[in-house]
């Protein structure tokens, strides 16, 4: 499983940069819950209807998406440890990169809970603009 579920993983975060939410439906089960913590503007809780349309915004914010570069993942009974950096360009010019930690869950083979760690603050300064309407 723990192969399943890192191949899982990496397509997740391919389709999340890239806007691809057919992909996401087939990924995640229908009450996921993508958590940031902290006390940012960016930080709470999201469901599955927020995680869509937060994909579906990245390829309108960036000139091409997120590229998600993943540096380590570590698979283990239900779930997946991803590091990894993000790289992106706003439609305004201004860079977007930022570096991740996310614990992703799986429940019956999908994506069940994810918590992203990151620059919180970088986060805020550069997406919260566009993401918090």
């Amino acid at each position: 499983m723990s192969d399943a579920n890192k191949a899982a993983t990496r397509q997740f975060f391919k389709a999340l940069g890239s806007g691809d939410v057919a992909t996401l439906k087939n990924l995640v089960t229908d009450d996921v819950e993508a958590i940031t913590p902290g006390t940012a503007d960016i930080s709470g809780t999201r469901n599955y209807e927020i995680v869509m349309q937060l994909a579906k915004a990245f390829p309108l914010i960036t000139q091409s998406g997120i590229e998600f570069r993943i540096l380590n993942l570590t698979a283990e009974d239900d779930r997946v440890a991803c590091e990894m950096e993000g790289y992106s360009t706003l439609r305004n010019g201004k860079p977007y990169n930022n570096c991740y930690h996310f614990p992703v869950f799986f429940r019956d083979g999908k994506i069940c809970r994810l918590k992203e760690y990151l620059d919180t603050k970088l986060g805020d300064a550069v997406l919260g603009p566009y993401i918090l309407k």
